[in-house]
């Protein structure tokens, strides 16, 4: 923060102190809620059909996203993808809106075991960072990732993705990749190479896998992932899972909750030969990843962020002011407002505006940001 607008904006803080300036506590509503489930598997013994139809009855349900709030589709081609996501609900949600993505497919990128490039291909923009070392040539490269969708055999890159997420508006975003391998199949996983692609402001990032290995699913007549199934059951209320996953007793399922539950009890991650390590990343920093040879940043983060995300409204009783999602309204968030002053939204180009920072979702950061941050100066949850 400039030094000279960081005084002006504590006089004016102080000033409004005196002045007892009524405080209105904004909570985080949610306005409205969509979701997006898409299936990238045609073989009818190898899919996991079971696990997006037990998610879209309990999001129906349950959590009131109604049937036109949903894009569904099984069976579908990577173009399927970019048109649910850039035309379907870039046209339709909007900032304070909740976007819940659910894709699971085969999927491409580097087997760190058996130093081989698996469906993926070498980075071309240099995104990816150093993460393979070539002995022969002496240089560190990079590899993308991939969905791969069987019914036209066509590719969904991580690159792809980036770009597609970026036209859409929201408030908060949960995005869950499942790239997986059946028992039986010879396709690849590696969806955690996702993460430090589109990775964000306000984006819970959940994958199956790390980047560099397989993450499973069971074929028929079972059709369930065997991370997936514990996340999707832990939402439904009337089950045990449900239960078992509300760790804090408040009745309801935070994302994190329903990560950790699905974390604890997949059996597959602690198989010694044909395991899986599911990740998520809830702080936009990129983490998980993999770089120079090994994973980096540990499996998952338990954030304020990703504690305080659900999908039923009730629970929202934060404060819109509270940008960094640290539990109070005070100078880191006004340092933070400060910094990105001016941004205006521009998904393609513009590197100053920060949805955090638009606690009045008009797409700019300026002053009427800042006046409702320093109006609720002092919160604390």
């Amino acid at each position: 923060m400039k030094p000279a607008l960081k005084l002006i904006l504590i006089v004016v803080l102080y000033t409004a102190t005196l002045l007892q300036i009524p405080s209105l506590t904004r909570a985080h509503n949610i306005n409205k809620k969509w979701a997006v489930l898409i299936s990238g598997f045609s073989d009818p013994s190898e899919n996991m059909d079971r696990d997006f139809s037990i998610l879209k009855s309990i999001l129906s349900t349950y959590y009131g996203f109604a049937d036109s709030n949903m894009f569904f589709q099984l069976y579908a081609i990577s173009e399927t993808v970019h048109s649910a996501l850039t035309d379907w609900l870039a046209s339709r949600s909007n900032y304070g809106d909740l976007v819940f993505i659910f894709i699971a497919s085969h999927g491409g990128g580097y087997n760190n075991r058996y130093g081989r490039i698996e469906g993926g291909r070498i980075d071309a923009d240099g995104d990816e960072g150093p993460e393979v070392y070539n002995a022969t040539s002496g240089k560190w490269f990079g590899v993308d990732e991939c969905l791969h969708f069987q019914m036209d055999r066509s590719l969904y890159w991580d690159d792809q993705m980036k770009q597609d997420l970026a036209t859409i508006k929201y408030g908060r975003m949960i995005a869950f990749i499942y790239g997986c391998e059946f028992e039986n199949s010879t396709e690849n996983c590696f969806s955690g190479g996702f993460i430090d692609d589109i990775s964000g402001p306000r984006r819970i990032i959940v994958t199956s896998g790390n980047e560099t290995w397989y993450s499973w699913a069971a074929g028929y007549p079972i059709q369930r992932g065997y991370f997936s199934r514990y996340f999707i059951d832990s939402l439904d209320p009337n089950s045990y899972h449900f239960r078992n996953a509300d760790t804090d007793g408040d009745g309801a399922i935070s994302v994190c909750e329903a990560f950790m539950y699905a974390y604890q009890n997949d059996p597959r991650r602690t198989d010694p030969i044909n395991g899986e390590t599911p990740w998520m990343d809830s702080n936009g920093d990129r983490r998980p990843t993999f770089l120079n040879g090994q994973d980096q940043g540990g499996h998952y983060e338990v954030t304020y962020f990703a504690t305080q995300t659900w999908l039923n409204n009730s629970m929202y009783t934060g404060n819109v002011a509270d940008v960094n999602n640290d539990g109070c309204v005070d100078m880191a968030d006004i340092d933070q407002a400060v910094a990105h002053f001016g941004g205006e939204c521009d998904p393609y180009a513009n590197q100053l505006w920060d949805p955090l920072v638009d606690v009045n979702y008009d797409n700019l950061n300026d002053m009427a940001d800042i006046s409702i941050i320093i109006d609720q100066f002092g919160w604390e949850k």
